[in-house]
């Protein structure tokens, strides 16, 4: 399980906003010349809160400190869901375009089979807030 710590900032009755504290990288990192996790984490600082669901007996409340923790399999999920569609997007308008109108409709389908699987990385990244879990 990938964890990080973090302060619940806003409470509903089925999900909480949690502010997940910075990451300290190496020094690559910080330069971001590195692996590219400290950038990734910095996306979830307090600048950026994350709407997480909460199960309706735990009881966190406002400026309580949790952890919030994805299973390393679901990271790799959504990894492959959300490069993946676009690039399959990609492909499949590339060779419908090739087939039915040559290089220009290659190029043209290419682009929008880019756009389709763009839409559908969003409505993947959509749904992947009930992969994490917060723990108190």
């Amino acid at each position: 399980m990938i964890r990080r710590a973090g302060t619940v900032v806003e409470v509903t009755h089925d999900s909480a906003t949690i502010a997940v504290d910075p990451q300290a990288g190496c020094a690559r990192c910080e330069a971001g010349a590195g692996c590219g996790q400290g950038l990734l984490f910095r996306w979830f600082t307090a600048d950026r809160p994350v709407r997480l669901p909460v199960d309706r007996q735990a009881a966190v409340a406002v400026g309580q400190r949790v952890h919030v923790g994805l299973a390393p399999t679901a990271l790799l999920r959504c990894s492959l869901a959300l490069y993946g569609a676009p690039l399959a997007g990609l492909l499949a308008g590339l060779a419908a375009g090739q087939l039915s109108a040559g290089d220009p409709g290659a190029a043209a389908g290419g682009l929008a089979g880019l756009a389709a699987g763009l839409l559908a990385a969003r409505r993947i990244a959509a749904g992947t807030s009930r992969l994490w879990r917060a723990d108190a």
